[in-house]
């Protein structure tokens, strides 16, 4: 046996300690939606149990995913970017999000049945149906203008509602139990009306992309249904909603702007640091050392400490080595996730859903990501790698 076998491991740990990974995920899931702190110390404490059992079993329970080179290559290129960072300390630092993607290992190894595929799934649902009450509850008696929700940013919300909304549509059209029909519809209703109110025009985009890619993948006569029912709700919004929906065509916009101004001015950066760029930092004060002649250091274009697109911020943070390995990584997500979608055959309606569910939740991020800094916002982060984590379980139960 070679010393890599040895050391790795699908085999799935039992008993005890088994349930109490498993309770740690089902905690974790029941905090994505609106704790950051609940859903960061259930991933460590699940994390630990993965742990024991590897040092227990002289193996990490680990299913190999084909992710492994270009996870590795990620990771080394922002370690050197972090060590000739101009600011090593802080570039460090952020690389602790990398700590959550090790959960495409860690939930298939306590996730090992549909029971349990079910009732995480689920239970993520549950929470994020009450949060998009809340936070529809919310603007309706406050002054805010958006839907929040129970995140710092509407951003934030926006994008992590771009995951909730694929997962409750993909289940509602998948599912063809009546009962559960009823159920999903009212989960799509609500969530989908709190994405909406977020106002951010960059998750709408990555919605409509995930649901033409599920009826693209799944059946190409939803592709027409979705596009009808979204142009029909569309006349059903107040005048606000259709105006920012309008102005995603329109440059002028002021948010517009900022980001234009700044994906300008990241390539003047970008030559004085093309290799490793400058690290994973705040980027506030080297845009404005190198801001045009004239330009209002006070905008927010100088003031906002990040890009605002996930191309052009890993092209900052790890320069062409970094840019590279992240779209080598992101392929290499979309091939797997879809070949795993594609073994698994129509009898196993639920786990190919969720496949099918994690492989459109990944376009929905990489198209909301070119206009927001989504690989960098810690929330969608976790809960990109969750539902990625899903869908290598959901593969792995099937070929049990």
């Amino acid at each position: 046996m070679s010393t890599q076998s040895q050391m790795i491991s699908d085999k799935v740990p039992t008993g005890f300690l088994d349930k109490l990974g498993m309770f740690f995920l089902y905690s974790m899931a029941f905090f994505i939606p609106f704790s950051i702190a609940g859903e960061e110390i259930s991933y460590g404490l699940a994390a630990l149990i993965w742990f024991i059992v590897g040092f227990k079993n002289r193996k990490l329970p680990v299913s190999k995913t084909l992710l492994e080179i270009p996870l590795l290559a990620l990771v080394i290129v922002l370690i050197a970017a972090s060590i000739f960072s101009l600011r090593p300390g802080e570039s460090f630092y952020n690389l602790r999000k990398l700590f959550f993607i090790p959960a495409i290992y860690i939930l298939p190894a306590f996730i090992q049945s549909r029971k349990r595929l079910w009732q995480i799934v689920h239970l993520m649902l549950l929470m994020a149906f009450l949060t998009a009450l809340y936070g529809l509850v919310k603007y309706a008696v406050t002054n805010l203008g958006k839907v929040i929700a129970a995140e710092s940013t509407t951003m934030t919300w926006g994008a992590l509602s771009v995951f909730f909304v694929l997962f409750w549509a993909g289940l509602l059209v998948g599912i063809p139990k009546t009962r559960w029909k009823i159920i999903y519809g009212v989960g799509v209703l609500a969530q989908g009306i709190a994405q909406v109110f977020s106002y951010v025009r960059g998750s709408y985009l990555g919605l409509l992309t995930g649901l033409i890619v599920f009826g693209w993948v799944r059946s190409k006569k939803l592709i027409l249904f979705f596009l009808v029912f979204l142009i029909g709700i569309y006349f059903l919004f107040p005048g606000s909603i259709q105006r920012r929906v309008e102005s995603i065509t329109n440059l002028k916009v002021h948010s517009t702007q900022v980001r234009l101004t700044q994906w300008r001015d990241a390539v003047t950066i970008l030559r004085h640091y093309p290799v490793l760029g400058v690290g994973w930092i705040d980027l506030g004060s080297l845009h404005r050392k190198f801001a045009p002649p004239g330009a209002d250091l006070s905008d927010p274009a100088y003031t906002i400490g990040h890009f605002h697109n996930n191309l052009v911020m890993m092209a900052m943070v790890g320069g062409v080595f970094g840019l590279a390995a992240f779209i080598w990584l992101f392929i290499q997500i979309l091939v797997v996730l879809y070949q795993k979608y594609a073994s698994i055959p129509e009898a196993e309606n639920f786990l190919k859903l969720v496949v099918l569910i994690a492989f459109v939740s990944v376009t929905g991020f990489l198209v909301n990501g070119l206009f927001d800094w989504l690989f960098g916002d810690e929330e969608v982060f976790i809960l990109l790698f969750f539902t990625i984590g899903l869908g290598f379980s959901a593969s792995k139960i099937y070929r049990s």
